[in-house]
């Protein structure tokens, strides 16, 4: 844990190839293609986007096909046998299984103030 000031910046790892860096108002997901930042606005979208695909649990039953857009750009693409792909703008991919998404929204969670 890294303090600047009145930010605080955390990493967590969500799986062995993937990190998460969070702070109060940007969530930064590191993976072997690159990197993908979220605002606070863009992630609040994203965990009602879940919630509504796959319900409070997370279970991939319940995901099916969806296709969505982030306020910031991000495109969002759920899909019940891949997880979930965030894209940015410049092209760099994220793909998270349902494991790794779990751990991604218990750090917004409890860094983000998200509920």
């Amino acid at each position: 844990m890294i303090k600047l000031g009145t930010i605080v910046e955390t990493k967590t790892k969500i799986s062995s190839d993937k990190e998460v860096q969070v702070n109060s108002d940007f969530l930064t997901v590191f993976g072997r293609k690159g990197k993908l930042t979220l605002d606070k606005k863009s992630m609040k979208s994203l965990v009602d986007l879940v919630r509504r695909n796959m319900g409070y649990t997370y279970e991939a039953t319940k995901m099916g096909k969806s296709n969505a857009k982030l306020p910031n750009g991000t495109r969002v693409k759920m899909d019940t046998n891949k997880g979930l792909m965030l894209t940015n703008k410049k092209g760099i991919v994220v793909k998270l299984s349902r494991k790794e998404l779990t751990a991604l929204l218990r750090a917004a969670k409890k860094r983000m103030r998200i509920a």
